[in-house]
């Protein structure tokens, strides 16, 4: 969760810097964006690995699983198109004025982050208790 929302505030930097015109910045803030995302589905992996129940051990299960990986999906889905966003950043391709795309994404990204709290409080919270 923290990986999570820490990318959102990173996103928000890069959106900013963006807007500013500091480019440096805005690769970095980008980049730990990305990186943080991507620790991100890399832990859930581990824990779907590591997990002792499968999808079809309860309706606990498979609303985990079905929940958390749809979620999942949605983070790798945006990773990949902030990953592009950088690669645009970085070859000069995204301006003040020609960022529509970054922007659409970076929402996008924010929606992801309001998704997981919702199921972390359902999922983990909830249903841990």
């Amino acid at each position: 969760t923290v990986l999570l929302l820490s990318s959102g505030v990173s996103v928000t930097e890069f959106h900013h810097a963006l807007i500013n015109g500091d480019k440096l910045k805005g690769m970095y803030s980008l980049s730990a964006t990305v990186l943080l995302a991507s620790v991100f589905t890399a832990l859930q992996y581990l824990e779907y690995v590591q997990s002792g129940f499968t999808i079809a051990d309860s309706v606990y299960g498979s609303t985990f699983y079905s929940t958390t990986g749809l979620h999942g999906l949605h983070v790798l889905v945006g990773t990949i198109f902030l990953f592009f966003c950088l690669l645009k950043l970085v070859n000069y391709r995204l301006t003040l004025n020609r960022h529509i795309g970054v922007e659409c994404g970076i929402l996008y990204w924010h929606f992801v982050d309001i998704v997981w709290l919702l199921l972390f409080i359902s999922i983990y919270y909830w249903g841990g208790m």
